[in-house]
C-alpha cells in the first residue's frame, strides 16, 4: 500500500513538470482554498454522469491526460468525452470529499476522495478512490490537465475458522524459481512470509479455502484434491497477474498415486464408450459426455456446441444404429492427469466400415477428451476428433 501512494506522489511531480505554468511563477506551493475546487470537481462528475460533453469539455484542457485507475491506461480529452457520451443507465452517483488543494502560480494540485455509488437492484455498492488532479489557469479559468486515481481498499469481512482447519494450509509454496512462500503459525494467526521478507502477511480467512493477506482485499485461494489435501494456492493481483503456487514437500509417489488413481477411474468409462460405439448405441455412448449446453465437440475443424446437437449428429453418423463401422484402438490411450478431478485423454483408433459400393475401407481417428470428475462421475466436457491422413505415397 505504501508503494502505491509513493508512486502516486511521483506521478504528481512528473505531472507538475509536464504542465506549463501560465503565470510563470516558481515559488513554493501554498495551500489553496479547497472550496474553490470542490465545485469544479462536482460539476465535472455531474456532467460526466449526464453525458453532457459540452459542459464537461469546457472544463478540460486540450492536452488532458486522464489515467484510468483500474488498469493504468491513458485517455485523451477526445477519448474521455467519447466515453462520457456513451455513459449507460443506470448511471452511478459520484461524491467528492476530503478535498485538499495546493497552488503554485498558475498550477494547482487537488487531492480528494471520490466514492462511486453504483445501483445494484434495490440497493447499491460503492467503490472509493484516492484521486489527484492537476489544474492550470487558462485565461482566468481553471482547466483539468492531469488526472490520476488509485483504489482505496475496503477491509474484508473475516469469518471464523478453527485452528485444525487452518492448520491444513501450513507449508511451503513455490511462487517461482528460488522464491517460496512460507505459510506458518505466529501465535494464533496464520502468516505467509515470502523469500527475503522479514515480515509476513497475516492470512485473514474469508471463506473455507480463501484468505486475504492482511485483510487488504487481495485474495489467496487454496486448492485441494478430492481427498481434501491442499495442493497449492492461486493468487490474483490488481495488475491482472495470476500466480499459481504448488505446495512443496508432496512426495513424488503421492503425485504418481494420484495419476494412477485417476487412470483407474477413467479406464472403465473408455471401455464402455468403445463397447457402445461398436454397438452403435448413441444414447449409451453419449453417457460419457457432460449433458449440458456447455459441451463442446470439434471434428476436423467443425465446432458443435451442446450435448443435444452432438447426439443428433451422432445418430446420423451411425445411421440410427444401422452402421457396420467397427472401432479398435491403435496403441493404448494416453493420460495427462492435471489434478485428482481433471485429466486429458488422447486416443488413436481405427475405424473399418463398408461403403455403399460394397467395398471395405479402414481409416484412423485421433480423439482428445478433456475429462472432469463431476458428482455423476467422470465426464468429457470437451472433445476434439480428427481423421488421421494416410501415409504419403513415396514419389517414384
Amino acid at each position: 500500500m505504501h508503494r502505491v501512494f509513493e508512486g502516486l506522489a511521483w506521478s504528481v511531480i512528473i505531472a507538475l513538470g509536464a504542465v506549463p505554468n501560465p503565470a510563470g511563477g516558481q515559488g513554493a506551493p501554498v495551500v489553496a482554498s479547497s472550496g474553490a475546487f470542490r465545485p469544479l470537481l462536482e460539476a465535472e462528475y455531474s456532467a460526466t454522469v449526464r453525458g453532457d460533453t459540452a459542459a464537461l469539455g469546457a472544463r478540460l484542457a486540450d492536452d488532458l491526460v486522464w489515467i484510468v485507475g483500474a488498469n493504468g491506461s491513458e485517455m485523451t480529452k477526445t477519448q474521455l468525452l467519447s466515453a462520457a457520451a456513451q455513459f449507460r443507465a443506470p448511471a452511478p452517483r459520484f461524491t467528492v470529499d476530503s478535498v485538499r488543494a495546493e497552488r503554485s502560480g498558475g498550477v494547482a494540485t487537488v487531492e480528494y476522495r471520490r466514492t462511486d455509488h453504483w445501483p445494484e437492484g434495490t440497493g447499491e455498492f460503492a467503490t472509493s478512490w484516492k484521486a489527484l488532479d492537476v489544474f492550470a489557469l487558462h485565461k482566468g479559468r481553471w482547466l483539468l490537465e492531469r488526472h490520476t486515481q488509485v483504489w482505496l481498499v475496503s477491509p474484508v469481512t473475516a469469518i471464523s475458522l478453527d485452528s485444525a482447519s487452518m492448520g491444513a494450509f501450513v507449508g511451503r509454496y513455490q511462487i517461482g524459481p528460488g522464491y517460496v512462500d512460507d505459510v506458518h503459525w505466529e501465535g494464533a494467526n496464520l502468516v505467509a512470509t515470502a523469500s527475503g521478507q522479514r515480515t509476513g502477511a497475516r492470512l485473514v480467512p474469508v471463506a473455507a479455502n480463501v484468505f486475504s493477506p492482511d485483510g487488504d482485499g487481495a485474495l489467496i485461494s487454496f486448492e485441494r484434491d478430492a481427498s481434501g489435501r491442499v495442493l497449492g494456492y492461486v493468487q490474483g493481483y490488481p495488475d491482472g497477474r495470476v500466480i499459481r503456487a504448488p505446495k512443496l514437500g508432496m512426495a513424488e509417489s503421492d503425485s504418481t498415486s494420484i495419476a494412477s488413481k485417476v487412470k483407474r477411474e477413467i479406464e472403465p468409462l473408455l471401455a464402455e464408450m468403445m463397447a457402445a460405439a461398436n454397438a452403435h448405441d448413441t444414447d449409451r455412448f453419449m453417457e460419457a459426455y457432460i449433458r449440458d449446453p456447455s459441451f463442446v465437440f470439434v471434428i476436423n475443424g467443425t465446432v458443435m456446441n451442446g450435448w443435444d446437437a452432438v447426439r443428433a449428429q451422432q445418430l446420423k453418423w451411425w445411421n440410427n444404429g444401422k452402421s457396420d463401422v467397427v472401432y479398435s484402438y491403435v496403441g493404448e490411450p494416453e493420460f495427462t492427469v492435471l489434478s485428482s478431478d481433471a485429466a486429458v485423454v488422447t486416443e488413436r483408433m481405427s475405424a473399418r466400415r463398408t461403403l455403399a459400393n460394397g467395398q471395405t475401407t479402414t481409416g484412423e481417428l485421433a480423439v482428445t477428451m478433456m475429462m472432469q470428475k463431476r458428482p455423476e462421475g467422470w465426464r468429457a466436457v470437451q472433445v476434439h476428433e480428427s481423421t488421421v491422413p494416410p501415409p504419403a505415397t513415396p514419389a517414384k
